[in-house]
């Protein structure tokens, strides 16, 4: 018997579960509380070829669009063009996977990493099929960016054809400087890509780099609605260091779209705010919700608050202060969003005790009193499932990263559900309960879907698992 980091039996896992809990709660080559992540992506690296290419294939694009994970999708594309049966088709999953020009650029520096070598046909197709999904605007946002691969390297690299261009890709614009007016804008870009003549997009990345005034550049940005949801999030304390003003900042805050921005983003862009902007944070919090299905019946909740979750979801710009995102603080954010879904909810946290989180406790709030509800120290699951098995529930929701340090019992209703946010290899979860990879709010709306469509089949082994 298998057991976890914390000494509790772990289900032995087919590949691909393992693959699936390693992927989906995966940044690539980051470290976390039990392993190093070169660990973690050589484990990923052997198990590819062990599980069915189209599964893999599948795999790439859930944790690109559901997951919303950057790096290791694109990973998954470079492993499998090391073996011919799952190459094949890569030119076609491709442009499914990549949603940004960078990732191109990313891509190829996985490619290359161990060094410089052809690119091979499905991957230079894959490559021409994605280039071609981004407009003008997408193109001017990341052309300036400092990187030894550059955008219009990948252009003459893999070659693409603009959609309806008349004259297909041209490498020297000036010779066709005259018919310039005459193309689409696309063909247009294309050319003054190639000839170093596109002008980079106004974004806050550009500006300074380029030595403006932080003050003025962020604070017409947010006046112009030109500033992402995310970098306004990401760069909170930088703009009011630069003496941004308070009542430009909360404006933007309010103006901001909010549809695909998950609550976790506002826990950690509060932890770094000022007071007066904590009440438009939480407004906009709020907002993003809505978009949720309501999760019917009694509901218990389970929050994982032992010291593995204090562990950053990301080393890299995170080691700012400003940027910090602990696995806790993505538990915080689902369980503010299933306080505000489900009609009837009791939310414990669970470490060495098991502690109740107030009915009246909610937002910002509940994520302070499940943070400090208890110290956070060991992980004791089963201890914490036995306490709330006393009561009558019909859904049970466990966030945690998987680890126990003693077992935990069978699952004693179907809507048992435990959400896993690390990439451990051993974990407990299988069997009786339905176990869900990741910290993306699509699972919430996966699991309503589950709910209503498959419950009263015979299914368990769900997308997810």
């Amino acid at each position: 018997m298998k057991k976890t980091y914390e000494g509790a039996d772990s289900s032995v896992l087919t590949s691909l579960q393992e693959l699936e809990r390693s992927v989906l709660s995966c940044l690539l080559w980051e470290d976390t509380f039990y392993e190093n992540g070169l660990e973690i992506t050589e484990r990923i690296s052997k198990l590819i070829p062990e599980v069915n290419p189209e599964l893999v294939k599948s795999l790439a694009i859930k944790a690109r669009n559901d997951m919303k994970l950057r790096k290791i999708p694109l990973f998954l594309i470079v492993e499998m063009l090391k073996y011919p049966s799952y190459k094949e088709n890569i030119s076609k999953i491709l442009p499914l996977v990549v949603q940004r020009p960078d990732e191109l650029i990313t891509l190829l520096e996985l490619y290359w990493k161990d060094c410089k070598k052809p690119i091979p046909s499905q991957l230079k197709k894959g490559i021409a099929k994605s280039f071609v999904k981004f407009d003008g605007y997408q193109l001017k946002k990341y052309i300036g960016m400092k990187k030894d691969i550059t955008l219009r390297d990948v252009m003459f690299l893999t070659h693409p054809k603009p959609i309806n261009g008349r004259n297909g890709y041209v490498k020297d614009v000036r010779k066709f400087q005259e018919n310039l007016p005459e193309l689409n804008d696309q063909e247009l870009n294309w050319k003054m890509l190639a000839d170093n003549t596109l002008p980079p997009s106004d974004t806050w990345e550009h500006n300074l780099s380029e030595g403006a005034d932080k003050k003025e550049t962020f604070e017409r940005l947010l006046s112009t609605n030109k500033l992402g949801s995310l970098a306004l999030l990401k760069n909170i304390r930088n703009m009011v260091n630069a003496g941004v003003d308070i009542s430009i900042l909360s404006e933007g805050i309010r103006n901001m779209n909010v549809e695909k921005v998950f609550p976790y983003r506002f826990i950690t862009a509060s932890k770094y705010s000022p007071s007066e902007l904590l009440p438009y944070l939480e407004e906009a919090m709020f907002k993003s919700i809505k978009y949720f299905d309501r999760l019917k019946g009694r509901t218990v909740l389970l929050v994982d608050v032992s010291g593995s979750m204090d562990c950053r979801i990301s080393s890299g710009n995170n080691k700012k202060e400003s940027n910090k995102t602990d696995r806790i603080d993505v538990a915080c954010g689902l369980a503010i969003l299933l306080k505000e879904i489900c009609n009837d909810i009791k939310i414990y946290t669970f470490s060495n005790n098991v502690c109740y989180i107030s009915d009246n406790s909610r937002g910002f709030k509940m994520s302070n009193d499940i943070i400090n509800s208890q110290y956070h120290s060991s992980t004791y699951l089963g201890k914490a499932i036995r306490f709330i098995n006393r009561n009558d529930y019909d859904r049970l929701i466990i966030i945690t990263d998987e680890q126990s340090h003693d077992n935990i019992p069978k699952a004693v209703v179907d809507k048992s559900y435990i959400i896993n946010v690390a990439p451990y290899r051993y974990g407990i979860g299988y069997d009786s309960y339905v176990h869900i990879n990741g910290w993306s709010e699509s699972i919430i709306l996966w699991m309503s879907k589950y709910e209503k469509e498959f419950l009263n089949r015979d299914i368990r082994d769900t997308e997810y698992r």
